[in-house]
């Protein structure tokens, strides 16, 4: 239901998590760091474009992990392919786009570099597994693999950066940064999760056109502690309308949707 609300309709709050932001900036700097540039132009340039109110919040929250990021280098022995590739696949039917935050050579194998930011108090190895599982991490290594089909792809390479408290932060900001982190599949763990991304884009469609009810997921819609964070869930509950000006039109996420 949510993914109907916001992909298909593309209805949504007008406010953004404050993280959403934060990692947007992030990549930006890191971006500039692996085409080679030192400036921060382009985080200037997207804060320039939030309200004065949410520039101010964006501006203090990324100051808590942008020393970490200056500091941060790309590794001597990654040749870099490109940054923010746009790639798409088929999907059953249906065609996934996306977009890589950087295509990497390393120890003779092709790797999809994702760039990530972290609460401190997350273990590494917890998150680590969750991503290398992660439907969207593979729908990207079947990206790559499509687009140089003449290599072999290793898998995810993590650029993780912590988020320290200021004093720690203050103290050593090298801290935060975490050792790239390799995660490699195997083909037959892409190829099934391929297999249940297009079963699931085939329920999504049947919901959206009427062929079959949109589910809710309603242990998630709750939250554990009766606390959702879920911006749909009072339309669920039938106390809003998605038309209702509590909600705005979403712009697509990718330019070739």
């Amino acid at each position: 239901m949510k993914a109907h609300y916001e992909y298909t309709l593309l209805r949504g709050v007008p406010s953004r998590p404050l993280a959403l932001d934060v990692g947007a900036l992030a990549h930006l700097a890191l971006e500039a760091k692996l085409r080679g540039r030192e400036s921060y132009a382009a985080v200037d340039d997207y804060l320039s474009t939030l309200p004065p109110e949410a520039a101010v919040e964006v501006g203090e929250a990324w100051g808590t992990i942008s020393p970490s990021v200056a500091l941060w280098t790309p590794p001597e022995d990654w040749e870099i392919l490109g940054t923010e590739v746009e790639l798409e696949i088929p999907c059953g039917r249906h065609t996934i786009v996306g977009r890589l935050d950087a295509p990497i050579r390393w120890n003779d194998l092709l790797w999809h570099l994702q760039h990530k930011t972290l609460a401190a108090g997350v273990p590494v190895a917890t998150f680590c597994e969750q991503q290398r599982t992660d439907w969207h991490e593979i729908a990207y290594h079947a990206m790559l693999r499509e687009a140089m089909p003449t290599e072999i792809v290793g898998g995810t390479v993590l650029n993780i950066i912590r988020k320290l408290s200021s004093k720690r932060l203050t103290e050593s900001p090298h801290d935060a940064l975490i050792p790239p982190q390799y995660l490699p599949r195997t083909d037959a763990l892409v190829s099934e999760a391929l297999k249940d991304l297009s079963q699931l884009i085939d329920d999504i469609e049947a919901g959206s056109n009427g062929t079959r009810r949109i589910y809710k997921q309603r242990s998630a819609c709750a939250g554990p502690y009766r606390n959702s964070l879920c911006p749909y869930k009072q339309v669920c509950d039938r106390e809003l309308s998605i038309e209702s000006e509590h909600f705005v039109d979403l712009e697509p996420r990718y330019t070739n949707v």
